[in-house]
């Protein structure tokens, strides 16, 4: 004959069971970085210092990017049929499109850079970013304007130099660097003037 177990014991061993399992679902390698990046807007450069909480869950990513009046929250994974996106200051969400991805080789390390679009099609609102699971947003420009976000420092003076490594090699490989806006509305055109006959 089985004995019953207690009831204590019953709710022990199930708290057990779901507090290990948790953990295996929930979100886990947390890292807190100090990013500075070099900002380029209207022809001027900026310097912006943000704190970086990246975690991770299997293969998706979860981004936070803050400072005292900023909050920008990436959802990343390698995994295509994840939709990627991102929230702004708790409020705002954007769905970022998926372009490509190009894995660089430096020395004998192997870096997967992911190409995303955010607001795609949108007249003065596109961005294209690029995202490395190691360091996080790499480059972040505008398809229309000349504004250009750049990571400088991961607050780990060892990495900066591949990090810096790796933007050079992003901004020189022009297939991948180049626009992906073939069906945006401009929205100026250069004014050009009819000679009458």
């Amino acid at each position: 004959m089985i004995k019953a177990m207690p009831k204590y014991r019953v709710i022990k061993t199930l708290a057990f069971i779901l507090l290990i399992e948790g953990c295996k679902i929930g979100y886990v390698k947390k890292e807190n970085d100090f990013c500075q990046y070099r900002v380029i807007k209207n022809n001027m450069i900026l310097y912006k210092s943000l704190i970086l909480i990246q975690t991770k869950n299997n293969d998706t990513f979860k981004l936070k990017y803050s400072d005292s009046s900023y909050q920008a929250i990436y959802y990343l994974s390698s995994h295509r049929k994840f939709n990627d996106f991102v929230v702004y200051n708790r409020k705002d969400t954007q769905q970022l499109s998926f372009v490509g991805k190009r894995i660089y080789r430096l020395g004998k390390d192997n870096f997967d850079i992911y190409k995303y679009i955010e607001n795609k099609g949108v007249t003065d609102g596109e961005f294209c970013l690029f995202w490395s699971p190691n360091y996080g947003i790499l480059v972040e420009r505008s398809n229309t304007w000349r504004n250009i976000r750049k990571l400088i420092s991961s607050g780990r003076e060892k990495q900066d130099d591949t990090i810096a490594i790796l933007c050079d090699i992003i901004f020189g490989d022009i297939d991948f660097y180049a626009n992906e806006i073939p069906n945006s509305t401009i929205k100026f055109i250069t004014p050009s003037v009819k000679k009458e006959q």
